[in-house]
């Protein structure tokens, strides 16, 4: 490949590097994709993806973008595009991060990763640079001098070099191994938490050790660490833990939820340098500033194939043969004892475990409903192979009992952040059918306050209404001997449109669509909405309609007096057309 004179950064564009230390608020900025996050639809039915450019000399930056249309977004993202944006303001988010943000006011121009020619026919190129090239809005006239295509042509150049691997998490939550971890991207990770702890001075920040038993050479070297001892945490000896900081909410939710031994799969890992280090790395867990309530860190359930693969390496960690390292301490008689001691520990609890196993499938099975109600097929859920349950098990979860890490006494938490499969009954609604939809103009309704210095806000959406109702539902299938447990729904804006493949607008104003909305919904309820028009509706009584399967998701929303509100809402369901 011939090589060619490096041209300068175009004028009044800045340097990656310098955008952290600059006092301005606005920059023109060019730089290559190395990485990415899933695009995002946003309530307000616009899309944001998040992007991380980086320049020839390795500076990074991230830049967060809205705009109306997904083909616009798809156009964007595409590792080793390259990306030239004007006027993009810079902001800092409430985890104390920089990034640059743009919307559809501002002109992005992207040169898409084949449509650059190589290197070696630059020449031809730079008198007259001519290659194909996207302008985001499509209306903006703004065109690429010869000095900014020449400089795409050097970017080009050197991409060409490198290997931008995305680690932008994809729609299956694929996980990659921690020794796969680098400094300044995105990860899904799953691992066992072997440590915990509140960081000193940070009574928000949360922290744990994690382990995949693979090892990474940017983690700190925890040394030799004896299987036996208990005072290390279970930690695991030399580079293959990582401490993973967590901020608020998923610090909150950690803190009642996992323990020392827990399997864990954790989104959108951001890995940073260790402070101080330039040669560690370790994650953090920000607040998504999208949906500030939005957990991020889950326990892994049994029978989960990320789980049964973790436990596998474990097992073949404790296996392997002692490094020569570990031979100066490890082959002692007395650290070999331990060893086998340990050994005949586990063979014994696998050999209760196996015992109880066939225990309890040679046991009578507890006596269920003969005859099950037949869901209404109208009504689809998703996650298809989730197996049901029933509304008291959703109620009584026995996640809700653990032991407080920090005392070590038992608690009951306010919430599970989990999911759940149900055949349900509507019972009951709320507003009025007519009420449905809610204004975002009506401060009673919407009391958020609104950032009018803001780049981008809710002002510039053209649909000022959002579904907002909830449904009481009754199990529809309890096991014999119990009661029809209730539970209150909520439906949002997002799994309405969802379940309802409708707009939100003002009911009262359209009597078109609450015609189509009532329709729809007998689905769901049956008679109830004409029995509570007509003033017969009576919550004493059995309603006849038919019963459904959903899904449900429980979480946890602060209050006012800084507890917690256990939610529930539907979610992943719609009506068949």
């Amino acid at each position: 490949m011939t090589d060619f004179l490096v041209p300068p950064l175009p004028h009044g564009f800045t340097h990656l590097v310098d955008i952290a230390s600059s006092s301005n608020t606005k920059y023109d900025v060019v730089g290559v994709i190395c990485d990415h996050l899933p695009p995002k639809e946003l309530e307000t039915k616009d899309w944001m993806i998040k992007v991380v450019l980086q320049s020839p000399d390795g500076h990074q930056f991230p830049l967060r973008l809205f705009y109306r249309n997904r083909e616009d977004v798809d156009t964007i993202t595409g590792i080793g595009n390259i990306v030239f944006v004007w006027s993009a303001s810079k902001r800092t988010t409430r985890d104390r991060e920089q990034e640059l943000v743009a919307n559809r006011i501002n002109t992005l121009v992207v040169i898409q990763n084949n449509d650059l020619p190589d290197v070696e026919f630059a020449g031809t190129h730079i008198t007259n640079p001519k290659f194909k090239y996207t302008k985001i809005p499509d209306r903006s006239t703004r065109k690429l001098t010869d000095l900014e295509q020449l400089y795409a042509l050097h970017l080009s150049s050197w991409k060409r070099k490198e290997t931008f691997a995305s680690q932008a998490q994809t729609t299956n939550n694929s996980p990659v191994e921690l020794s796969s971890l680098r400094v300044d991207r995105f990860y899904n990770v799953v691992g066992e938490v072997v440590k915990t702890w509140w960081e000193s001075g940070a009574s928000s920040v949360y922290s744990l050790y994690i382990t995949d038993y693979t090892e990474n050479p940017f983690f700190f070297d925890q040394g030799l660490i004896d299987s036996g001892s208990q005072s290390h945490n279970n930690l695991i000896s030399g580079k293959r833990t990582v401490q993973v900081s967590l901020f608020s909410p998923h610090a909150d939710w950690a803190t009642h939820n996992i323990s020392v031994g827990d399997f864990v799969w954790i989104r959108n890992l951001l890995v940073r340098h260790r402070n101080n280090s330039e040669s560690i790395i370790e994650g953090k867990l920000h607040t998504d500033t999208d949906r500030p309530n939005q957990i991020d860190i889950f326990k892994l359930q049994e029978g989960d194939l990320r789980l049964l693969k973790l436990l596998k390496a474990r097992k073949e960690y404790h296996e392997l043969p002692p490094s020569p390292s570990e031979d100066l301490d490890k082959q002692s008689k007395n650290a070999k004892k331990k060893r086998d001691k340990k050994k005949r520990k586990e063979a014994e609890r696998e050999r209760l475990e196996q015992e109880e196993l066939e225990r309890q499938n040679q046991a009578p099975k507890p006596q269920q409903q003969t005859t099950a109600p037949i869901a209404n097929p109208l009504v689809v859920p998703g996650f298809p192979l989730e197996i049901l349950t029933d509304v008291v098990s959703i109620i009584e979860a026995p996640e809700l009992q653990g032991t407080n890490p920090r005392t070590g006494k038992p608690i009951t938490f306010p919430f599970v952040n989990k999911s759940y499969r149900a055949q349900v009954r509507v019972l009951d609604f709320k507003p009025d059918l007519e009420d449905f939809c809610q204004s975002l103009d009506d401060p009673e309704y919407n009391d958020i306050p609104m950032d009018t210095s803001a780049t981008w806000n809710f002002t510039q959406c053209e649909n000022r209404w959002e579904w907002a109702f909830y449904l009481l539902v009754e199990d529809a299938h309890p096991n014999l001997g119990q009661p029809r447990e209730k539970l209150m729904l909520i439906v949002n804006n997002k799994n309405a449109q969802f379940l309802l493949n409708l707009d939100a607008c003002d009911l009262r104003k359209n009597p078109e669509t609450l015609k189509e909305l009532r329709e729809k919904l007998f689905a769901l309820w049956g008679e109830i909405e004409e029995s509570k028009r007509n003033g017969t509706h009576d919550l004493a009584i059995t309603p006849r309609n038919r019963p459904f399967i959903c899904c449900i998701q429980e979480y946890g929303v602060k209050n006012n007096e800084g507890g917690w509100n256990r939610m529930h809402a539907m979610t992943s369901t719609t009506i068949r057309k």
